[in-house]
This record gives C-alpha cells, sequence and structure tokens, in this order.
C-alpha cells in the first residue's frame, strides 16, 4: 500500500492539531492500493495514551469511501510519548490484517516520525510507505513500554 507525500502530510497536520491528545483517522485507497483520502476521526477517548474511532467517523468514513469508489483500508493514530512503532496494546486492537496501521509519533514536535506497518497475529511488519512494500520481518511488540506504563486505565482496547 503506498501513501502518497499529500497524504501523509494531512495526517501529520491532523496529529499536530489535537496535540496534546492523541488523533485518530481512517485511510481511504484507490483499486491500485495507493491513498487517495483520509477520514480524520472524532477520539471518543480524547486523551493522550489512547484512542478510539467513533461509530460517525467510521460511518462516515464507509460512506465517502462508497460514493468515491475507494476502500477504507487503513487507519491512523498518534504516539505522543514513545516512537512510531506499534505496542502491545497496539496489537491487540482489531485491524483487519489487509489494513495499513499508521502511526506518527510526536515525540518531538517539530519533526514528527509518520510509519506504516501490516499487523496480524500479535506482529507487525513495517511498509515502506512510499513503495508499499515490506521494509522488515514480522516483529512481536513487548509488553510495558513508557506509554504503555503510563497510560495505565486509559488507553482504548
Amino acid at each position: 500500500m503506498v501513501v502518497p507525500e499529500k497524504i501523509c502530510r494531512a495526517i501529520i497536520e491532523h496529529a499536530l492539531a489535537l496535540y496534546p491528545n492523541q488523533a485518530c483517522g481512517l485511510v481511504l485507497f484507490d483499486a491500485h492500493n495507493i491513498a487517495r483520502d483520509v477520514e480524520p476521526a472524532v477520539n471518543m477517548g480524547a486523551w493522550p495514551y489512547g484512542f478510539k474511532i467513533s461509530p460517525m467517523s467510521q460511518y462516515s468514513a464507509f460512506m465517502r469511501s462508497r460514493t468515491a469508489g475507494l476502500e477504507v483500508c487503513g487507519v491512523y493514530h498518534t504516539h505522543l510519548v514513545s516512537a512510531a512503532v506499534p505496542t502491545g496494546r497496539d496489537l491487540e486492537r482489531a485491524v483487519p490484517p489487509n489494513y495499513l496501521y499508521v502511526i506518527v509519533s510526536l515525540l518531538d514536535v517539530q519533526a514528527p516520525e509518520l510509519r506504516g506497518y501490516q499487523v496480524m497475529d500479535g506482529q507487525y511488519r513495517e511498509i515502506d510507505l512510499t513503495t508499499g512494500t515490506a521494509l522488515t520481518p514480522a516483529v512481536t511488540a513487548e509488553r510495558g513500554s513508557a506509554r504503555e506504563k503510563l497510560s495505565g486505565s486509559f488507553g482504548a482496547r
């Protein structure tokens, strides 16, 4: 799955606009697996250490994608106190295996880091967003990252 620079910028702008809370949203792809649009979502939690995409945001994204001949095949969110790498909590989320899982790290808000992954069966594989090819073999995230320790009961599952 390829994510053009314009879409990457839109995701980062959304993340920065909601800082210090987590941003989240859905990514819409065409039939050639190229991201064409994003649906910035309402984070039902609106807390710094978790996210939950509202049902209305999901509905809006699916209706927009249907009208435009696109398909929702990606999700994004921010990490505020950790790198743009899936955590154990990220791997526990119910994300379809064909979805692109995009993370924006705002550890340094002057230089946001955006990376994409394929997540399935408790493992993740980094995807080069400019070519859509896998960069790494599948990896299992460790539980107990700094973010997870700080989040306590605030993180959504």
